[in-house]
């Protein structure tokens, strides 16, 4: 297959800046701490966590940390040299207009079942010497549409087998190699490696290497990866079923640093290679839908807390390459600003901006490389994104921002609620599909999710989107919503 190269030259000011803002990400290692307190700061914490020194009270962390589901809590070996363990989860999907319209007899109304099981195994055969290996098993079924077999995915293979050599060569060196989780920054662009099979797995096949320079308070990480899209390509799934895990073949290379020098401050710059090769020869819808592309992305991520109540988390990243014969050169940023009243209820209100850039054609749009999951709704993410002909939660031109709220009326109970506007970055030329008429309002977007943990190993969740299209859809567009129950038991 022929290679794509773009040329540097197609956007030069996109890469002159990127380059400029990757070469600010590290600081210098003598860089001035930051301030200490002032008393109107301390006045803001309670009298414990001013007493342990904190510099946020615990209840907004105890805010952060409830955001995060009991199923995706690392399995540690916690200094023993054999450990297993399993965990259960169940979830009931309901839709409705999925895609904004009720003449759409496939997403009129939707209603399956995913049970997922999963068990694990770690061992240390030596001091610095870690294997993993985990194996997941999910299948779906189909209550309506009554599609033929309704039964789905029932098969079972391992989402994670690795090798982790800590201290590598006498050096502050990790290096995992295998199938394995990765999660880079805040997992905007790096977090999930399999985004066909819709969270039953995440996982990387890669060689990631990471060196923890403490002189200057930087961690490096260089991962390789090779992502095929074929389930049974490296490792064949017990009663293999045949399901893919991207449209196309993938090639990468993540180039990441994170410096913490300046107090309560995380800065990141990152690159990334990818190369996609199409999937050919197969009559699967998706896999038409797959690229030829090499795409070059370079970003640069702040984090941090200038008070004990403010926190802000800041990320912007420029993309140029070509994907399928079209030249890409593609903006996106993702920024968030919260506010904690360390009350009672432990509530947080934040405020979210995105953008992701557009083109005349689909294929210019800013291509979301391995963030393709739910970052904000999966309403949207998966199957309103898709009526411009992407997969996948690869939807791209659109702003979206709006406010939310976050609070623990109890110690076990989590509600956050958001609502985000969302408006057309780019009208597409040649568009065919009847149900986009390319206004620049896409419409409103409520979220609602509701976690209660019954007890150590057991948690419950209640998740709610509503989508009240605008007049970027057809017009006869219809609220669209989406219903998931979810029960998961850890062992």
């Amino acid at each position: 297959m022929r290679i794509l190269r773009p040329r540097l030259i197609d956007c030069p000011k996109l890469v002159l800046l990127a380059l400029a803002l990757l070469a600010t990400a590290v600081p210098a290692a003598n860089a001035a701490p930051a301030p200490t307190l002032t008393a109107k700061q301390k006045a803001c914490l309670c009298a414990k966590c001013l007493a342990a020194g904190h510099a946020e009270c615990t209840k907004c962390i105890a805010i952060l940390r409830a955001d995060k589901d009991l199923a995706d809590t690392p399995h540690n070996l916690n200094g023993d040299w054999f450990a297993f363990g399993a965990d259960l989860r169940y979830r009931h999907y309901s839709e409705s207009n999925a895609k904004l319209t009720s003449s759409d007899k496939k997403t009129a109304q939707r209603f399956w079942h995913r049970p997922r099981v999963r068990v694990w195994t770690k061992i240390r055969p030596a001091k610095d010497l870690e294997i993993a290996a985990r194996l997941v098993y999910e299948p779906r079924y189909w209550c309506k549409p009554d599609i033929d077999p309704q039964f789905t995915h029932n098969e079972a293979f391992f989402d994670q087998l690795y090798l982790k050599w800590s201290n590598a060569l006498g050096l502050p060196l990790t290096i995992t190699a295998g199938r394995q989780d990765i999660e880079l920054g805040r997992g905007w662009l790096i977090r999930e490696g399999t985004p066909l099979d819709g969270g039953r797995s995440f996982f990387f096949d890669a060689v990631r290497g990471t060196y923890v320079a403490k002189s200057i308070q930087t961690k490096f990480d260089l991962v390789y990866l090779k992502q095929y899209s074929d389930s049974a390509k490296i490792i064949k799934p017990f009663n293999d079923r045949n399901v893919h895990l991207t449209e196309q073949d993938e090639t990468g290379v993540i180039l990441y640093a994170s410096n913490t020098s300046l107090k309560n401050t995380t800065l990141e710059g990152y690159f990334i290679y990818k190369h996609d090769e199409k999937i050919r020869g197969f009559s699967d819808s998706k896999l038409k839908k797959g690229n030829d592309s090499d795409l070059y992305t370079f970003g640069l991520r702040a984090a941090g807390k200038p008070s004990p109540h403010w926190e802000y988390d800041v990320e912007i990243a420029g993309q140029f390459g070509k994907k399928n014969d079209t030249r890409v050169c593609a903006l996106a940023t993702n920024n968030r600003v919260s506010y904690c009243f360390c009350d009672d209820w432990a509530t947080k209100v934040f405020f979210d901006y995105e953008y992701r850039s557009g083109d005349d054609h689909v294929d210019g749009q800013f291509d979301m490389l391995w963030g393709r999951y739910t970052q904000f709704s999966n309403l949207y993410s998966y199957t309103v994104a898709s009526l411009e002909g992407r997969t996948g939660a690869n939807g791209s031109n659109f702003h979206r921002f709006g406010p939310g709220v976050a609070f623990k009326p109890t110690k076990d109970l989590y509600v956050s609620l958001a609502y985000n506007l969302m408006f057309r970055a780019h009208a597409i030329r040649g568009n065919t599909n009847p149900a986009i008429e390319q206004g620049s309002f896409r419409g409103h977007l409520f979220t609602a999710q509701v976690k209660y943990k019954l007890s150590k190993n057991v948690a419950l969740r209640l998740l709610v989107d509503t989508m009240l299209p605008g007049n970027y859809y057809g017009k006869n567009n219809d609220v669209g919503t989406y219903v998931q129950t979810q029960v998961v038991i850890k062992l």
